[in-house]
């Protein structure tokens, strides 16, 4: 959950680590409240760019996650019945 907007976070959402306060946030949240300023607004510190760890999108887990998977080899055992 985003401290600030109180927003679910998810694997699908954009987000910011403040490496100071070491909270996790939306980076929309990010874009708008504190890159004007560059404040952390849990330790009212002076942020630079290095403190602001932007996080990668992963994956959804689930086994259709778009990648085509067909068989090289046809075998016996993998005959419908």
């Amino acid at each position: 959950m985003c401290p600030i907007t109180k927003k679910t976070l998810s694997n699908a959402t954009p987000c910011v680590v403040l490496r100071k306060s070491g909270h996790c946030i939306a980076r929309d949240v990010y874009e708008q409240v504190i890159k004007k300023d560059m404040l952390d607004p849990f330790g009212s510190e002076k942020l630079k760019e290095k403190d602001i760890i932007f996080m990668q999108k992963g994956g959804t887990g689930f086994a259709a996650g778009g990648t085509k998977l067909d068989a090289e080899k046809y075998q016996p055992a993998m005959r419908a019945f």
